[in-house]
């Protein structure tokens, strides 16, 4: 399973940094409505702050979703929504061929979502 991020590296801080390519037009809203509609791998305990405007209250939810193929944080529709920040290409591509519908997440899946998010973070998933 592929971890999406939520920022790249080099544009934390500096939406005009961001090297991937805008959201196609009028795909926005499909891609936050899809990202939004994964399946809970680790639901938000909490929020952080907001890495492209850190004067703003932490606001930025900490979960993480699936739709079986990828997993990525909820922090991605947020940056998109609030920032117009795009997602990886890949996972826009991805998004783009399964028509924007997101897929009944099995038992399995889910588990396997939340093994990989556990290797990537480093920590422990209940």
């Amino acid at each position: 399973m592929r971890v999406a991020l939520a920022l790249d590296a080099s544009s934390r801080g500096d939406v005009s940094a961001v090297p991937w390519p805008p959201v196609p037009e009028g795909r926005r809203q499909a891609l936050i409505d899809y990202l939004e509609q994964g399946a809970v791998v680790v639901g938000s305990r909490g929020f952080e702050p907001d890495m492209l405007d850190p004067a703003r209250p932490p606001r930025v939810p900490t979960g993480y979703r699936t739709d079986g193929v990828w997993v990525w944080p909820d922090a991605v529709p947020y940056y998109l929504r609030t920032h117009d920040v795009p997602p990886q290409p890949d996972l826009v591509a991805h998004i783009q061929t399964r028509g924007f519908r997101i897929p009944q997440a099995t038992e399995d899946s889910r588990g396997i979502a939340a093994e990989t998010v556990a290797a990537a973070t480093g920590t422990r998933i209940r």
